[in-house]
């Protein structure tokens, strides 16, 4: 199997438990699941729907604002998009206390396309979903403006395979690619990004170059 990312060929990795089948990339270090395990449309969205992500979920809110003290307010923005917002917008809202301007994109909840460009794309417990994650990669650039910034969540994927398989991430049926640090600078390098800030476990920072 080729990779999506880097198209270097991958190591196929059978998870003993579950029987899934991924693909594991020795140069950019992304692992994906094969296709035949992608959930379908309605399966996604009806685990999307399914979330208790609201403003009543103080954990939640409280994760959000972690994200939005890392990736957003350090940096001069104030028109953002929430890419993947999902069907209820609770960074739009938090962020819109705080005085940002923010529109929402989702191709579930939100589907209109955006017609202008940001600056900055903000994107939270997303990428993970991506059945064609250069086409999504490609989608984003086009929206943000030049010198603007992308800010992402996703958790970062564990190296070592035995504790993969008992990774918690992989067990919701949406998550189909999992990245590491080295797969997010590639995909930068791909697309004409600058990582400027990565924690290391789940948030990451890039401009547009």
């Amino acid at each position: 199997m080729i990779c999506p990312i880097c198209q270097h060929e991958t190591r196929p990795h059978l998870h003993p438990d579950e029987k899934l089948r991924f693909y594991v990339c020795p140069f950019c270090e992304v692992c994906f699941k094969d296709i035949d395990h992608y959930p379908s449309l309605e399966e996604e969205k009806r685990r999307y729907q399914a979330h208790q992500n609201n403003l009543d979920n103080q954990h939640y809110v409280t994760y959000l604002k972690n994200f939005i003290h890392l990736a957003i307010t350090p940096f001069d923005v104030n028109h953002l998009l929430d890419y993947g917002c999902g069907p209820t917008p609770v960074l739009q809202s938090i962020l819109n206390e705080m005085n940002y301007d923010v529109d929402l994109y989702d191709p579930f909840f939100y589907p209109d396309q955006p017609q202008k460009t940001y600056d900055m794309v903000i994107s939270t417990e997303v990428f993970e979903h991506f059945h064609h994650p250069i086409a999504s990669f490609e989608h984003i650039n086009q929206l943000i403006c030049p010198q603007g910034y992308l800010s992402i969540m996703t958790l970062f994927r564990p190296m070592d395979l035995d504790t993969f398989d008992q990774w918690f991430y992989i067990r919701d049926i949406t998550h189909v690619i999992l990245y590491t640090p080295k797969t997010l600078k590639i995909i930068a390098q791909r697309m004409g990004w600058h990582m400027i800030f990565c924690d290391n476990k789940r948030i990451a920072v890039f401009q547009k170059k």
